[in-house]
């Protein structure tokens, strides 16, 4: 030792070997925990049900007018349930049969009016058509189901074509990965028996934080 700094980075010393890189317990433990991440703090209930979340993250009014806010909350609860008595009732007169048709025709919506007034017509107008108008609106029909038929089909025949490029991509990241952790696991065997054999368990643990910050600063 000559007093003399051998390395220019900030956080080496004086020393007589260089440090080694890491060791296989600080190894271990950040390719163990690496994978709690920030985007993998997500907040799983407001993904998966926004409804439930948005009723939870209201803010509770605690000021001098929370005696109104409860008493309108009431009076919405009350009202809520004299609606769903109302449907009961109603639900049970008509099993019961005492609800007249015309009261549920009155009822009915317009869209379900409209399209009962256009299966009425188009009834009407095949009622009324000639044999050859018949044979040439079958054949349209037949003509419009094939290509139905036909879309549909090609569009199966896209989805699996997607579907197996997708698997075999999958198969090719896994072996790749596969064999990227092999090819680590050999290199990090070779090194650390390299080191232990020149090393002291002293000397690699003497390193074992500064070389954490360093891996937190690469991981980021």
């Amino acid at each position: 030792m000559d007093g003399t700094t051998r390395y220019s980075s900030p956080y080496a010393f004086s020393m007589d070997f260089p440090p080694p890189p890491f060791s296989i317990e600080e190894f271990n433990y950040y390719h163990s925990h690496h994978y709690q991440s920030s985007h993998f703090d997500y907040d799983k209930t407001s993904l998966f049900n926004p409804v439930t979340t948005v009723k939870s993250e209201q803010p509770i009014i605690t000021s001098g007018n929370s005696n109104s806010s409860s008493s309108s909350v009431s009076s919405q609860s009350s009202a809520e349930d004299s609606r769903d008595r109302e449907r009961k009732k109603e639900r049970d007169r008509i099993a019961a049969g005492l609800i007249k048709p015309e009261d549920l025709e009155k009822k009915l919506t317009t869209k379900a009016l409209s399209r009962a007034r256009h299966t009425l017509q188009q009834r009407i107008k095949r009622q009324n058509e000639s044999p050859e108008q018949k044979a040439l609106r079958r054949q349209r029909n037949a003509e419009l189901n094939r290509r139905r038929r036909m879309n549909k089909q090609d569009i199966r025949v896209a989805m699996e074509k997607v579907k197996n490029r997708l698997r075999q991509r999958v198969k090719r990241e896994i072996d790749r990965m596969l064999r990227t952790r092999q090819k680590r696991d050999e290199f990090l065997r070779e090194t650390f028996e390299q080191m232990s054999a020149v090393f002291s368990d002293t000397d690699i643990l003497q390193y074992q934080g500064r070389i954490a910050n360093a891996l937190q600063e690469i991981s980021n």
